[in-house]
C-alpha cells in the first residue's frame, strides 16, 4: 500500500474517533508538581511560603460533554512538595543561629475542584479551567543548634483552589485513550492560631494567623476510557 495512501487512512480513522464524541470520560493522571513564584523562591522563615522542591502530584477525575465545543468535569486533585533544606537552614540563620534544619512533614493540597472545559469533537487539544474548595497544609520543620530546638508545627485550612490547563489526549482501540496534560495550580490558605514550640525548654511561641499559596504546575501523563458514545 502507497504511503500515502496509508497515512490518510490513519488520519481517517483518527478523524472518526474524535468525531464520535463522548459524552463521559473517566481518567487518572500523575506526575510532577513544579513550585512556581514565592512558593519555590522562598519568602520569609515560615515555611507557609518558599523553599519547596518539585514534588507528585495525582488526579482522578470525570468530564461530561455538553454540546460541540463545552465539557464540565469533576476533580479530585492532591499534590505534595518538599523542602530545600540547605535554603531552609540559611534563611533561619537570619534569625536563629541554626545547625539543622529538617523537614518532618511535606506540604501539601487536595480538594475536590469543578473544572469547564473547551473541547472541540474533532481535535485532541483541550483547554480548561479550575475551581473548587481544598486543605492546604504546611511543611513541618524542625531548627536546631546546640542549646535549643524550634518546631515549627504542620498548619492547615480550608481555601480556594483555582487553576488553568491545556493538553492533549490520543484515543486508543476499545474507548482508551491517554493524555498529556499541564496545570498552572494555586490553593490559598489562612491558618489560625499557629504556635511554634521550643523543644528544649518546652516553651511555646504563638505566631498568630498565616496565610499561604501553593502554586504549582502540574505536568501530568494519564490514562482513562470514553463511555456513552453519541
Amino acid at each position: 500500500m502507497p504511503r500515502k495512501t496509508l497515512l490518510l487512512l490513519i488520519l481517517i480513522t483518527t478523524l472518526k474517533t474524535y468525531g464520535q464524541a463522548p459524552k463521559l470520560q473517566i481518567g487518572i493522571q500523575t506526575g510532577f508538581a513544579m513550585p512556581t513564584g514565592s512558593f519555590a523562591s522562598g519568602f520569609n522563615l515560615y515555611v507557609d511560603n518558599g523553599y519547596a522542591t518539585t514534588g507528585q502530584n495525582y488526579k482522578l477525575y470525570a468530564e461530561y460533554r455538553l454540546g460541540n465545543t463545552f465539557c464540565v468535569g469533576l476533580n479530585y486533585l492532591y499534590y505534595t512538595n518538599g523542602l530545600e533544606d540547605g535554603n531552609l537552614r540559611s534563611a533561619s540563620n537570619n534569625i536563629y543561629t541554626t545547625n539543622n534544619a529538617n523537614v518532618l512533614k511535606k506540604s501539601s493540597t487536595q480538594g475536590v475542584i469543578a473544572s469547564l472545559l473547551f473541547k472541540g469533537k474533532e481535535t485532541p487539544l483541550f483547554i480548561k479551567g479550575f475551581g473548587g474548595l481544598g486543605v492546604s497544609k504546611t511543611a513541618e520543620i524542625e531548627i536546631s543548634n546546640s542549646k535549643e530546638s524550634l518546631m515549627f508545627p504542620q498548619a492547615s485550612s480550608l481555601g480556594f483552589i483555582t487553576g488553568l490547563g491545556i493538553g492533549i489526549y490520543l484515543p486508543l482501540k476499545d474507548k482508551w485513550f491517554i493524555e498529556i496534560e499541564a496545570d498552572y495550580i494555586s490553593s490559598y490558605a489562612k491558618p489560625k492560631n499557629v504556635i511554634v514550640t521550643d523543644k528544649t525548654g518546652d516553651k511555646t511561641y504563638p505566631q498568630g494567623d498565616i496565610s499561604y499559596n501553593q502554586t504549582v504546575v502540574n505536568i501530568n501523563l494519564g490514562i482513562g476510557f470514553f463511555l456513552l458514545n453519541d
